[in-house]
């Protein structure tokens, strides 16, 4: 048997060589089109771009490179996304300031106070950093500063103010990982058995108000390993170019979830941008859901949360600041509201549900 050459200075050499030749070749190409094209539109339009960024990429991770633009590779082939501060949020560099923690203390005051009194419940939910369930994964250089973190201060300050406190979604993921992977190892999300974790702390957090609300069993929807995953699964690995990766192992439903209708970009009848979603459960007598969610929840939990609630409304967190007052909300009677916020966005949470105390 050969004795595998693929990471030696020399294949690395001819590598380096091989990207060099194809970088002298597009600049020149680049001299010739951009008098036609400007500067600005070659980029767009430049020849065998992806190739080359692949290639050249690949030889900096041969080389031991493990910095990119807006990703890091860790231990293990581990990808973490650098972009949106979120290591410095899990440094725990980004932090309330006191005036921040009694403003939005204040805020979520006011958000449950107004629902309790139109018999909703109001609920906060945090979805973790990736770092945050995986701290394993990172270079050993990257450590916290502090021992606590934003949903720690936050949490900390709501519980002496006897303020209905955010529900931290790490402590279950963290359990959950026990079980299986509940990230992807080339991606910023949780995935498939990841979300449902998420869903099953969810509701059984719920079901303290509401007692008909009850999580589905892991075993409903007999999760299997495979080695298929979704587009979109690996945009860590699609920033770099990087198609020559493996896929990744990873837990997914094998049950076909038919109980539940959907109607995407469903719109009523007022002013409401992006909404998005709207499920329902044939005379079902469960309570119904107005979600409020980012990415996180597109990944897999709304389809989870659908199986709980006989009617429910899914809309992205960016049109906050457009209709999450409560008028908008009133108009979708909900019985729960839930706002899912990713752990590195829970710094900027005043702006986007101040709008929830305007009548």
């Amino acid at each position: 048997m050969k004795p595998d050459q693929s990471n030696s200075p020399i294949v690395a050499a001819y590598h380096l060589g091989y990207v060099l030749v194809l970088t002298v070749l597009f600049l020149f190409l680049m001299l010739l089109t951009g008098k036609q094209q400007g500067l600005e539109k070659f980029e767009e339009g430049f020849f065998q771009r992806d190739h080359l960024i692949q290639n050249f990429n690949r030889l900096r991770m041969k080389v031991g490179d493990h910095v990119f633009n807006n990703v890091l590779i860790g231990k293990d082939g581990w990808m973490e996304y650098t972009g949106d501060h979120n290591l410095d949020d899990y440094q725990n560099v980004l932090n309330f300031s006191p005036q921040g923690l009694e403003a939005v203390a204040a805020t979520i005051q006011e958000c449950n106070q107004y629902a309790r009194e139109h018999n909703m419940t109001f609920l906060i939910a945090v979805a973790p950093n990736k770092a945050s369930i995986y701290p394993d994964k990172l270079p050993e250089q990257i450590q916290p500063v502090s021992d606590v973190s934003p949903v720690d201060q936050l949490n900390s300050f709501l519980r002496s103010h006897n303020i209905p406190e955010v529900l931290d979604l790490r402590p279950a993921l963290r359990a959950g990982r026990q079980q299986g992977d509940v990230y992807y190892k080339m991606g910023t999300h949780w995935n498939e058995y990841g979300a449902y974790v998420a869903y099953e702390t969810i509701i059984n957090f719920l079901s303290q108000t509401y007692p008909d609300l009850d999580p589905y069993p892991a075993k409903f929807f007999r999760f299997r390993g495979n080695n298929s995953i979704s587009r979109g699964d690996r945009e860590l690995a699609g920033m770099l170019k990087a198609t020559h990766l493996l896929l990744e192992p990873m837990l997914f439903s094998t049950r076909d979830l038919n109980e539940v209708y959907y109607e995407t970009d469903f719109h009523l009848p007022i002013t409401i941008h992006s909404f998005h979603k709207i499920s329902w459960i044939p005379d079902s007598h469960l309570p119904s859901l107005l979600m409020y969610h980012d990415s996180f929840g597109d990944a897999n939990l709304n389809g989870f949360l659908a199986l709980n609630f006989s009617k429910g409304y899914y809309i992205h967190r960016n049109s906050a600041s457009v209709f999450l007052n409560w008028p908008a909300i009133e108009q979708f009677s909900p019985n729960v509201v839930i706002y899912e916020i990713v752990e590195r966005n829970l710094i900027w949470i005043q702006g986007e549900i101040a709008g929830c105390t305007q009548e």
